[in-house]
């Protein structure tokens, strides 16, 4: 028996159901299990394999006393789950991290749990968008933190100032960025010997403050650049893009905030889909199989996983994250060469029909992991 958990985020369950999509799986809502739980409660055993996003109900007691081989897929960096994964872990308890370094960080962090950490890549969902109108030149989904919320806490021990000057110059300087790799980088050049627990902690500052200030920074500069190039840009995602939508009238459309199903079907409309990783530097987000599986040339900034699976230009379009310009020269040779843009859609099809959740279901029952 396969259980399929959802509940409480559209994205995630979007997600789960793409992943028991044409499944003998049960879907099972975590803010009303009881529906769907009792009825096999009897036949839940340890050939039960359960699947969670970002710990939503994989915490439930009746899993550790089953030992149900349970599968939760963290769809962020691990360092924002620690807690989770220490209490839910037992002896079948799996984590599959979909960047290859969120791995390693959690075999650093929890040495004696190593066997329980594996890489899954996210999948993405072929609503039969290859074939679509594209009556949208460039289209961006998703968003950014406000101001608000990037908080450079003072750190619990160390000197904070220090700390975050090291950081902020790491992020603006290096590429193939993690925040782990940052620590350390940190704690080798000062020479300091903080516990696993400690970096673990200072991962998630790092997260929850210079990862939010770059990326942000990041995507408001790259669509702001590509407006001022007179490109024509549409955006789904958070109400803050209204103000720099403002700025650009004639060049941003903002869409609105739009469900993941509705974010799809304005992916198969798109000719572009612009793509910025959040620092996943081995590890992939959804919208770029989403982009390849409706048709659309994906640009997204550098992975070293994407990488090792697509071609710049042939199937893909790379930028550095850093060089806007290169990223609007790249958009607008595919906008101009029809031929060229049909080639690399079919081209990057070909490599990624496999690429779904449903693919990713079969490679978690049959445990096909990196």
């Amino acid at each position: 028996m396969i259980i399929v958990l959802k509940g409480k985020l559209k994205t995630l369950d979007t997600f789960a159901e793409a992943l028991a999509k044409d499944s003998d799986a049960i879907i099972v809502d975590v803010t009303n299990p009881e529906e769907k739980i009792l009825p096999v409660f009897d036949l839940i055993d340890d050939k039960t394999t359960v699947i969670a996003f970002n710990n939503i109900g994989a915490g439930f007691t009746l899993w550790k006393q089953r030992n149900v081989r349970l599968y939760n897929i963290v769809v962020d960096h691990p360092a924002y789950y620690l807690n989770n994964i220490e209490s839910d872990y037992y002896d079948n308890y799996h984590v599959l991290c979909i960047d290859r370094k969120h791995r390693d960080f959690l075999k650093k962090t929890y040495p004696t749990y190593e066997r329980a950490f594996n890489f899954l890549p996210h999948g993405g969902i072929d609503i039969g968008g290859m074939h679509a109108k594209k009556d949208i030149d460039i289209l961006y989904v998703g968003g950014f933190r406000p101001d608000e919320d990037i908080n450079f806490a003072l750190l619990p021990f160390g000197d904070t100032e220090e700390f975050f000057d090291f950081i902020i110059s790491y992020y603006d300087t290096e590429s193939y960025v993690e925040a782990y790799d940052a620590v350390n980088a940190y704690c080798q050049k000062y020479s300091y010997d903080y516990s696993k627990e400690q970096k673990a902690i200072m991962t998630n500052y790092v997260l929850q403050s210079v990862e939010y200030y770059f990326t942000a920074k990041r995507r408001k500069e790259l669509i702001s650049y590509l407006a001022e190039c007179g490109l024509k840009i549409h955006i789904c995602g958070t109400p803050l893009w209204k103000e720099i939508a403002g700025k650009y009238r004639d060049s941003i459309i903002y869409e609105g905030f739009k469900t993941p199903i509705e974010c799809l079907e304005f992916i198969s409309r798109a000719k572009v889909l612009v793509n910025d990783l959040p620092y996943f530097s081995e590890g992939a987000h959804e919208r770029v199989f989403n982009g390849m599986l409706n048709g659309a040339v994906v640009l997204t900034n550098e992975s070293r996983y994407l990488e090792e699976r697509f071609n710049d230009r042939e199937n893909i379009l790379f930028w550095d994250g850093r060089s806007y310009a290169l990223a609007a020269e790249k958009i607008v040779d595919i906008l101009k060469n029809d031929e060229h843009r049909i080639g690399v859609i079919n081209n990057a099809y070909s490599l990624v029909r496999q690429d779904t959740w449903q693919d990713r279901l079969r490679m978690i029952l049959s445990e096909r992991f990196e």
